[in-house]
């Protein structure tokens, strides 16, 4: 981003309408989904839920049986291959402490092939089989939407901080373990933060993933924007949980006015270099904007907020299609331009040039350009 003169704006920002997105709570099961834009309900029960793209052609199925059903995820694969008369292969892997297969599978309804993935749980209150699939004739081209809509799943609210299941088990699928260290510096402090290297490569898969899945529709579908923000929120936070630990540990407390906590690590973020990746997805993920101490507009405003939840301090991202740009934005005390949304006023924050918390530059002031993102 080019260096602007900035302005501090003191009157409010006009209300935007809250995005309604497509984010499920299926309470009988107590688990979550974030499914793509257009994939509607087709049956929800206690037992069982059916979700179905506009052309219904695509599904993804989640079903419970009690938790003694099999005692293992490789015998909830064979029983489901044998069920749906399935070519499939499977692996072994650990979800959130369970036990989980993920398979692919070939297998017919009738007289139509069917292609796709599982995710099969041995947990502990049901046995998951949670399947995303598609006619075999169109299955390339929704690829990337079956596996989107799989790893949309949280087996409980924990799962909604933590990779989904599918990145798991890609980050599981690599055959040695690759960890490494970096020095980072925070006001005159310097410490060690160590990388997960496959962390950081699955999370890049993930951002390709969700890119491809965004490519399908227009800046106008703001659901479909806003949850490609959530599903790399949602796979970059506990990557940086160690970051967060450190800033503790480094002085940055938790009993610290939150204005205080957001401007200090405001300040930290825009010393960052400002940069654009060049590729396809021009947009690198927050753990790999923090190893390499760059990012453009968007990955360093998700960082931030990213950063902002761990203290417990409610933020949210702002994206515009109209100044090709990106903020973050904070509910906390202190004078400045604020963008009203959920009925609360939240503090704006440029994190790609050294400005304070409140400040943005008059040129993209209307509030009409901004779509505003929640992560709760």
């Amino acid at each position: 981003m080019y260096k602007r003169e900035f302005y501090l704006i003191l009157l409010i920002l006009l209300l935007l309408t809250p995005v309604s997105a497509k984010e499920y709570f299926l309470e009988p099961m107590g688990c979550y989904l974030d499914i793509p834009q257009g994939w509607e309900p087709v049956e929800i029960t206690d037992t069982k839920a059916t979700f179905t793209d506009t052309a219904q052609k695509g599904y993804l199925q989640i079903k419970v049986s009690p938790a003694d059903t099999w005692a293992s995820s490789p015998e909830i694969f064979e029983a489901i291959g044998n069920q749906i008369q399935a070519d499939s292969e499977g692996d072994e892997f650990i979800y959130l402490g369970n036990d989980t297969a993920f398979a692919t599978y070939l297998f017919p309804i009738g007289e139509t092939f069917y292609q796709g993935f599982g995710v099969l749980i041995n947990g502990e209150d049901f046995d998951w089989v949670i399947l995303a699939f598609a006619e075999a004739l169109v299955y390339e081209p929704y690829q990337f939407f079956l596996l989107s809509a799989l790893d949309s799943f949280s087996i409980n609210v924990d799962g909604l901080y933590n990779p989904g299941p599918v990145s798991q088990y890609f980050q599981y699928s690599y055959d040695e373990a690759d960890f490494f260290q970096d020095i980072f510096y925070f006001e005159d402090e310097d410490f060690l933060f160590e990388f997960d290297g496959n962390g950081m490569e699955t999370a890049e898969l993930v951002v390709e993933r969700e890119t491809a899945v965004l490519g399908r529709y227009t800046p106008e579908d703001v659901d479909a924007w806003s949850r490609y923000y959530r599903m790399i929120y949602r796979d970059n936070y506990k990557r940086v949980d160690g970051l967060f630990r450190q800033f503790l540990f480094n002085g940055l407390k938790r009993s610290e006015e939150p204005v205080k906590i957001a401007g200090r690590l405001l300040a930290w973020i825009q010393d960052f270099e400002y940069s654009r990746t060049g590729t396809v997805t021009d947009f690198l993920p927050p753990l790999s904007a923090l190893y390499n101490y760059t990012g453009d507009c968007d990955s360093l405003g998700l960082l931030y907020v990213i950063l902002l939840k761990h203290y417990g301090i409610d933020s949210i991202l702002m994206v515009s299609s109209e100044y090709s740009h990106a903020l973050a934005a904070v509910d906390v005390e202190g004078e400045g331009a604020r963008f009203p949304f959920q009925e609360k006023g939240y503090m704006i924050a440029e994190t790609t040039d050294k400005v304070a918390l409140g400040m943005i530059a008059a040129s993209m002031a209307d509030p009409a350009k901004w779509l505003g993102i929640s992560f709760n």
